[in-house]
């Protein structure tokens, strides 16, 4: 997660939203068919769905935390993020 703490410290983003496979591999060491991350500048969420929930809790993400997020809680768990963090 290093790379996007020196996007978010240049204040380019307040924030963002990572949906493609490659890049949220890239930034969570773990491969999935389903997930996203949200980053801001004091969190990181990785969600994906209750088939990689466990395994991915089992990976050592740095700043990561690993959420439960199903198809159908895509725009609340995006929504919910925005506003804990600000963005």
């Amino acid at each position: 997660m290093e790379r996007t703490d020196k996007l978010l410290k240049s204040k380019l983003a307040d924030g963002y939203l990572v949906l493609e496979p490659l890049n949220r591999r890239y930034l969570t060491n773990f491969e999935s068919s389903y997930g996203y991350v949200l980053v801001s500048e004091d969190a990181s969420y990785f969600y994906t769905d209750s088939r990689y929930i466990e395994a991915a809790e089992k990976n050592s993400f740095k700043k990561l935390i690993v959420r439960d997020g199903e198809p159908k809680e895509f725009f609340n768990n995006i929504n919910a993020f925005i506003k804990e963090h600000n963005i």
